[in-house]
């Protein structure tokens, strides 16, 4: 009989890499305790053997199944919604729960400039983990930076030298991905952000008056002595 740490993990090989990155720690630490419980090798911690560490395992495969997209949600933050103009400014797509970098996760950046009704899309971060721009998006690209986050799938715009351009409202779609044996992939869910307004102000233009203080000019006086 295979013992229960081998069944598990066997078993899990059918898993997506969420599971596993979920589950793997819980089924290691099974493992290590049904080797100090049963005893390794003596025939006792088989699959349909009465160890109870084997229960144990039997749940954490059941909890494996849970879909992947549980709890899956996506918000959109900036610390400067009102950004003054020529200044630079950032835009944080923040993906819950903090899934790790293989678990392929695409994230979407939408714009919708001031004055208009369409959403189109700025830049997307692939499920591969390639930067994909959009038809509409010349005007950003010299001057915005992409970053998504090594220890989890929070991908992040910065934007320097602001004009009315950039002014509107912003949006993050976030698609979770499973690849599939055959190397397709197949679209586990999709999440909408809240819309993210950015405001761009225009530089304090207020006039100056200058005051010129003169002086009268008249005849002399004579001193008196």
């Amino acid at each position: 009989m295979a013992a229960p740490a081998a069944f598990a993990l066997n078993r899990s090989s059918y898993c997506s890499d969420f599971c596993l990155w979920k589950l793997r720690p819980l089924v290691e630490f099974a493992a290590r305790l049904s080797q100090h419980q049963c005893g390794p090798g003596d025939g006792t911690c088989g699959e349909a053997s009465g160890c109870p560490v084997t229960g144990i395992l039997r749940i954490l495969w059941s909890l494996s199944a849970l879909p992947p997209e549980t709890g899956f949600a996506v918000t959109a933050i900036s610390r400067t919604p009102g950004v003054t103009y020529s200044d630079s400014f950032d835009l944080q797509c923040i993906i819950k729960p903090h899934y790790p970098a293989r678990v392929p996760v695409s994230v979407t950046w939408r714009f919708q400039p001031v004055g208009t009704l369409e959403f189109h899309d700025l830049v997307t971060f692939t499920r591969d983990g390639g930067i994909q721009w959009g038809d509409r998006s010349s005007s950003f690209r010299t001057r915005t930076a992409i970053e998504k986050a090594e220890s989890s799938n929070n991908v992040r715009l910065s934007i320097s030298r602001a004009s009315d351009t950039e002014a509107g409202k912003y949006q993050c779609v976030a698609e979770l991905w499973r690849r599939n044996y055959n190397n397709t992939w197949t679209r586990l869910a999709e999440r909408t952000s809240n819309l993210l307004e950015i405001r761009v102000l225009q530089p304090d233009s207020s006039p100056v008056i200058l005051v010129t203080v003169g002086v009268e000019e008249g005849p002399l006086s004579p001193v008196g002595r």
